[in-house]
């Protein structure tokens, strides 16, 4: 297990590297340019403009050619420092623990609330293969899954908040009310049961096509001759090879989850990394988005180490 471990470590730490590499350049090669964003389109009419320009691309170090920029960048990177926001001027650090809170609770309460209902209702469809259960779980998760997120955020909101009254339409907490568990769990409910439909519809397939292979396959045939109780099939034999596959989709999906809930956050006001993304893209803030997107891709290379580990355990075959 340890030579197994160290052989992931060895391949993650040059693809963290090179998904640095390809973002920062990607990233500036994006149109329009953060100077144009941080000033006054009055400034630029002046005598000193050339000048002016000049200064604060050289303050910010976008006079540089980018693979000198990138290094200055790297090294930053591995002292700790992630450097400033343009338009905040705070670090980046800082602004990423204010929202960082809000999204781990969003994509944490979505993706339990998936899990509890995929993972039983995917077992159950496959046990009655071809059964009205199966289609009905079948037809739910291909509509779930077909239905833009942003447009089920708008009919929930509709429905829910606006037509019944029954929770809020977005944001974190009642503007004016002190804060409570109460107030910001109905805050977060739509936005957690959005997510959630999301994540749920391909759960479902993953554990109802797994379920399906381990079924078939010899030893699970040999326990049902011998009279094996079925609940003990499927949770002590069955259940523990299916969940396999959902171990690696989990991994790629927490990390987008942490990260990709830019729509959910934009749609409900959710005070999260999502939208705080989404404002550094328009705002062309450079160092809040290759922040970002070097975390989401630390969590993937860590999360797939996990689940590697994982499977590892849950099938001692994948070390060799």
């Amino acid at each position: 297990m340890v030579a197994f471990i160290a052989r992931r470590l060895a391949i993650a730490v040059p693809v963290l590297l090179g998904i640095l590499l390809i973002a920062f350049f990607f990233v500036h090669l994006l149109p329009g340019s953060p100077i144009q964003m941080m000033i006054n389109p009055n400034q630029l009419s002046g005598p000193d403009s050339t000048k002016y320009l000049a200064s604060l691309k050289s303050e910010l170090g976008l006079d540089k050619p980018l693979p000198v920029q990138w290094f200055d960048w790297m090294v930053q990177v591995f002292r700790g420092n992630l450097g400033y926001s343009y338009q905040e001027n705070v670090p980046v650090t800082t602004l990423i623990s204010q929202r960082v809170g809000a999204t781990v609770t969003l994509s944490l309460t979505a993706l339990l609330l998936a899990l509890v209902i995929a993972v039983p209702v995917g077992v159950v469809a496959a046990f009655k293969q071809r059964s009205w259960f199966d289609y009905v779980s079948v037809g739910l998760s291909m509509v779930a899954i077909s239905i833009p997120v942003f447009f089920l955020g708008l009919m929930a909101i509709y429905f829910f908040s606006l037509h019944l009254g029954w929770f809020p339409p977005g944001g974190r907490n009642t503007l004016g009310v002190e804060d409570s568990l109460s107030d910001t769990i109905s805050h977060l409910a739509l936005p957690g049961c959005v997510l959630a439909s999301v994540l749920i519809g391909p759960y479902v397939r993953y554990v109802r096509q797994s379920m399906l292979e381990v079924l078939h396959m010899d030893y699970i045939r040999t326990a049902i001759a011998k009279g094996v109780p079925r609940m003990r099939i499927v949770f002590k034999h069955a259940l523990r090879n299916a969940l396999i596959p959902l171990t690696t989709v989990l991994a790629i999906q927490i990390p987008a989850l942490l990260a990709g809930t830019l729509v959910i956050e934009t749609v409900f006001a959710w005070p999260g990394l999502g939208q705080m993304v989404y404002q550094a893209i328009n705002d062309r803030d450079y160092p809040v988005i290759l922040a970002v997107v070097m975390l989401s891709a630390a969590l993937v290379v860590v999360f797939n180490l996990i689940a590697d580990i994982v499977a590892a355990v849950l099938d001692p075959r994948i070390r060799i």
